[in-house]
């Protein structure tokens, strides 16, 4: 399986990558539920570098509150090989192959179209890294939209012993760095596009005020892979 007919879209730390055949209505849906999650996560539980687990259980919770249903939701440390992240490792491997993901060429597609856009590294060097004194923090998420809608949504955290510039993040979209303790979170969502009707248009509303304000996203576009 490859990605790269899908089209990127940053929206904060994540990378989401959406199918041509997907629905307009059902990628707005998706979209605008991740971007608001992703803020009202920051409100509720702090800034998503000092509070990871609570940040996460915010996360979680403000997509049930949207009516989208969760049926996988891990979260596993794990130091990386010399090949980096595996598929072997359980029980990722098994959300993996359910879910019929394919990480190499899901990150590759991920990472042509964000490392081929300068805007999109200085995105994400904005939202999924914290710069300090001599290391950094990074946690990035990568987002895959299916019909329906649903999202598999795989984010990665780690700390470099080093400050994050352009070219060390766009090194490990492609390859995460060996040697490395990261800290997985793995979750899979379906929309309930019934119970959702309802507070579309509310949310909608309140997304686009929120980006005007303070903008999230940056269209990538389609890879120009052959």
């Amino acid at each position: 399986m490859t990605y790269h007919d899908h089209s990127v879209l940053l929206v904060g730390h994540s990378i989401v990558l959406m199918p041509p055949d997907i629905l307009p209505q059902s990628r707005a849906d998706a979209l605008d539920s991740l971007q608001y999650c992703q803020l009202l996560a920051c409100k509720q539980a702090g800034e998503r570098f000092d509070h990871p687990d609570a940040w996460a259980a915010a996360y979680r919770q403000a997509f049930a509150a949207l009516s989208w249903i969760r049926t996988v939701n891990l979260h596993e440390q794990i130091t990386l090989g010399a090949d980096g992240l595996s598929t072997d490792d359980a029980p990722l491997a098994t959300w993996f192959k359910q879910r019929q993901i394919a990480l190499d060429a899901l990150r590759e597609a991920a990472a042509e179209r964000v490392c081929g856009h300068a805007a999109g590294l200085d995105h994400l060097l904005r939202f999924a890294v914290r710069q300090q004194a001599e290391r950094a923090d990074v946690s990035v998420e990568f987002a895959l939209l299916g019909s329906g809608p649903s999202l598999d949504l795989c984010s990665v955290a780690w700390r470099s012993e080093q400050p994050v510039t352009r070219d060390i993040f766009a090194a490990a979209l492609r390859h995460l760095p060996s040697s490395v303790e990261v800290s997985l979170r793995a979750m899979s969502l379906n929309l309930n596009t019934q119970a959702f009707a309802s507070r579309r248009a509310a949310l909608r509303g309140l997304v686009e005020q929120k980006e005007r304000d303070q903008p999230r996203r940056l269209e990538l576009g389609v890879s120009s892979h052959e």
